[in-house]
């Protein structure tokens, strides 16, 4: 059917009866989900790496949680991708529950670790060095 505007040139126009009616929020959940894989993989040792990258999850939510920026830690890891730093970081705030174990027991790795090595210990490490530099 053909309509004129108020000038008198030929429109096509939709009635609103010939319209599909508004989706109901039931409809959505017949609609197929779009989504990109989480960029988020698990190594032989149960470490979780972003991106392909040897950089862990760990890593990324710590400075996440001190309030560093996506960018910033792009920049700081440069091996990093920007859309899967935000990507990671947005799984862990959904999944944080679940992720809570997965980094009590890091952190438990990480402090046996240390405590086995005090020689990696950053507590006197300037001394360290500056005894070092001087037997030199």
């Amino acid at each position: 059917m053909l309509c004129h505007s108020a000038h008198g040139l030929p429109l096509d126009c939709l009635w609103i009866d010939r319209l599909a009616p508004p989706a109901s929020a039931s409809d959505n959940r017949n609609m197929t989900p779009l989504f990109d894989a989480i960029p988020l993989t698990r190594d032989a040792h149960g470490v979780y790496r972003v991106g392909g990258t040897r950089v862990t999850l760990d890593l990324v939510v710590r400075a996440f949680n001190r309030g560093v920026r996506a960018e910033v830690i792009v920049r700081k890891f440069t091996s990093l991708q920007l859309s899967d730093v935000y990507q990671v970081i947005g799984y862990y705030l959904k999944h944080s529950v679940e992720f809570a174990a997965y980094f009590e027991k890091r952190e438990r790795e990480e402090r046996e670790l240390l405590a086995a090595h005090p020689e990696w210990s950053p507590q006197g490490f300037r001394e360290r060095l500056l005894a070092r530099r001087r037997t030199q």
